[in-house]
């Protein structure tokens, strides 16, 4: 799919997305079907579990010939997540989203070595332990979790600064 994908734009860069998707689920022998979080029912505070599959896919953003500023995501490598219990049950060595994720980036790494490939990612997927894994020519952009101090609000900076409170009288 990405050589078709190549041989039918003219780009120089190839933008690549990656994420997880749970794919729901229902029965207690559907092969490698566990719990896994529901990232579209969940919030920061509340998480919710679903029976199913945990699809890790790689991504290739093609742009629309009628409106270039419009992409589309087409897939183009996938891995079935199993959660440690599945592995464990078909003695299979556990591994993590992430590594999944690295695995399928060097596959098409090593495939399209002569192209320029850029990874779009959230926070799981670029973090410090990933770039390091990266391969040499995938360019990466992503969420870095935030460092350092948090700042006060306005009312505290104005405070501390023993800044006076004036009114203005607009026309």
């Amino acid at each position: 799919m990405f050589d078709l994908v190549v041989k039918l734009t003219d780009q120089s860069t190839f933008d690549l997305v990656g994420d997880d998707t749970l794919v729901h689920k229902y029965g207690l022998k559907v092969y490698a079907a566990g719990m896994h979080r529901d990232a579209c029912n969940s919030t920061r505070s509340f998480t919710l579990f679903k029976w199913g599959h945990c699809w890790v896919v790689l991504c290739v953003l093609v742009p629309l010939r009628t409106d270039p500023e419009r992409k589309y995501a087409i897939p183009v490598l996938l891995r079935l997540y199993l959660n440690q219990k599945t592995n464990d049950k078909v003695r299979r060595k556990h591994q993590k989203k992430t590594d999944l994720m690295l695995e399928m980036l060097h596959i098409l790494s090593e495939h399209a070595s002569d192209k320029k490939l850029h990874f779009l990612g959230d926070s799981a997927y670029t973090g410090a332990r990933m770039l390091g894994l990266m391969p040499g020519n995938v360019d990466v952009t992503g969420r870095l979790a935030c460092r350092g101090m948090l700042l006060p609000n306005p009312s505290e900076m104005i405070a501390k600064k023993g800044l006076r409170h004036v009114t203005l009288k607009l026309y």
